[in-house]
């Protein structure tokens, strides 16, 4: 959301970079929607962003679970 009213066209876009501490066992998921957060927070200025995330239903829970034969949509949300 742009707070300035700008004109939003492809002619006004800019590059953000911003980097994220390193994290021990991260998803990669896990770092976009960090990174995600972050730029969308440095952008508004609103310090919290709220993002939930869609899942399939077929994450792997346990080690001796096959899921891949399993027939049916499931879905997951995380906010």
């Amino acid at each position: 959301m742009d707070h300035d009213g700008g004109p939003n066209t492809y002619g006004s876009t800019a590059t953000v970079t911003t980097t994220l501490p390193g994290i021990d066992r991260a998803q990669l998921r896990d770092l976009l929607v960090a990174a995600l957060v972050r730029t969308l927070a440095d952008h508004t200025g609103v310090p919290t962003v709220q993002v939930t995330l869609e899942g399939h239903g077929r994450e792997p829970l346990f080690d001796d679970v096959d899921l891949s034969r399993t027939v049916g949509w499931f879905t997951s949300l995380c906010p």
